[in-house]
């Protein structure tokens, strides 16, 4: 068999059963500075680095959620982020345009904007129901 044959029997049969050989859920973490003090270790992210298989099995897994997301039309249609081909940009153009219509329309508008980019930062990872739900089922998939 092939090494193209080998990785498509891989995600297959890992889809199928729903298990992925331990050997290959191994990664390599490294921080990645954010920003503020270097030598303040809030300010890093970790990032892992996995190895071609892991990357050619997670594309594909991707393109298979995305392709049941937009069959299924699951996603709000102003879902913004992590979608393929919509970005900051096109949320602002559809923003600015709304806003505009309502100011033609003689309609006060309020806008609030939230950052939540460190929202997680303050996140109780043990008694979070989401952490204790990927732990619990995350052999799955």
């Amino acid at each position: 068999m092939d090494t193209e044959g080998a990785i498509a029997n891989l995600i297959n049969t890992s889809v199928e059963t729903g298990i992925y050989p331990d050997e290959l859920k191994i990664g390599c973490v490294r921080p990645i500075y954010k920003k503020g003090r270097r030598d303040d270790f809030l300010n890093y992210r970790p990032i892992t680095l996995l190895s071609s298989i892991n990357k050619i099995v997670e594309k594909y897994v991707r393109e298979q959620i995305d392709k049941f997301y937009n069959t299924h039309d699951v996603i709000y249609e102003n879902q913004f982020g992590f979608q393929a081909g919509k970005g900051s940009n096109d949320l602002l153009m559809k923003l600015t345009d709304e806003i505009n219509e309502y100011l033609n329309n003689k309609n006060h508008v309020l806008v609030l904007f939230i950052d939540f980019s460190r929202a997680f930062d303050t996140l109780d990872h043990k008694k979070s129901s989401l952490s204790w739900t990927i732990v619990e089922y995350g052999d799955l998939f």
